[in-house]
């Protein structure tokens, strides 16, 4: 009995341990990264599109650039329909882009499992090494949550107002 108690406290020392030196790594890591004081990321580009479902819910692209480019395309039931066009301060855009590097989403599954009737959430991401990554169906109970708080800080930066050039129309096809 003495044995499996003093075994059991052994391994609870080796695993607190551990966390304690993953800890001190991260922290290690962090400082590192700040000391560096880079604004730019590996982030190319980012591309959200979110698909309709069985009602009206809005079929758009929103794509995001490092250098502040922002592309907005609405389709069928979106609020604003055809191409629009605006550049935003490239260091905001950088700040998102920190943030899908801080959440580590080149990590991600290339899909989630699919729900009937949920929009679809689809994720482009392309970085700076030529790499391209794409999310299918990142909004569902089954992906990581921080996709959608993702997703959602970029939809703050599309609505469409008078800071916008529209650049193309769209017709739905028939």
């Amino acid at each position: 009995m003495k044995k499996t108690i003093i075994g059991a406290l052994a391994l609870v020392l080796v695993v607190f341990g551990a966390c304690a030196e993953q800890k001190k790594g991260t922290k290690k890591a962090k400082a590192t990264a700040t000391a560096s004081g880079s604004n730019t990321t590996s982030i190319k580009s980012i591309s959200i599109h979110r698909t309709m479902c069985f009602g009206k819910c809005p079929d758009y692209f929103l794509t995001l650039s490092s250098d502040g480019k922002a592309t907005y395309m609405g389709r069928k039931f979106a609020p604003y329909q055809g191409t629009y066009e605006k550049h935003f301060d490239a260091a905001k855009v950088q700040a998102l882009f920190k943030e899908f590097e801080r959440y580590k989403v080149d990590t991600c599954r290339a899909e989630y499992e699919y729900m009937p009737d949920i929009p679809g959430l689809i994720y482009e991401i392309n970085y700076t090494n030529g790499r391209e990554q794409t999310i299918k169906n990142a909004n569902t109970p089954f992906a990581p949550k921080y996709l959608i708080g993702l997703s959602e800080q970029m939809d703050a930066l599309a609505p469409i107002d008078g800071t916008w050039k529209k650049t193309a129309s769209w017709e739905e096809k028939k």
